[in-house]
């Protein structure tokens, strides 16, 4: 009998929405690191550059988070994932054309 109920309050909606959403910015967050990572590597060709690119990436995605959490006192959620997913994007895009300097 337990097996055949099922939630369908909003509350439940919400929570699951948010649960996921966290999930996949965390596989988001991995996986543009990780082509942070291969891309410092194909324009540079230095390990040591790429692998000083993706710890400079890292360290800004921690520090956001810290202050977005700690500081400010912002839950994560919707709108602060947005927001951590595009930060991942300029802080590459950034670290890659300061490594592509002193590479060249």
């Amino acid at each position: 009998e337990k097996q055949k109920a099922w939630h369908t309050a909003h509350l439940w909606v919400r929570s699951s929405a948010l649960e996921s959403i966290k999930n996949s910015t965390i596989l988001s967050m991995v996986i543009s690191v990780l082509c942070a990572f291969l891309g410092a590597l194909v324009f540079t060709m230095h390990p040591i550059l790429s692998g000083a690119v993706t710890c400079t990436v890292l360290c800004i995605l921690s520090c956001q988070l810290f202050t977005m959490v700690n500081i400010l006192g912002w839950s994560i959620g919707p709108i602060e994932v947005i927001a951590l997913i595009v930060f991942v994007g300029y802080s590459v895009t950034y670290c890659m054309h300061v490594a592509h300097s002193y590479a060249v």
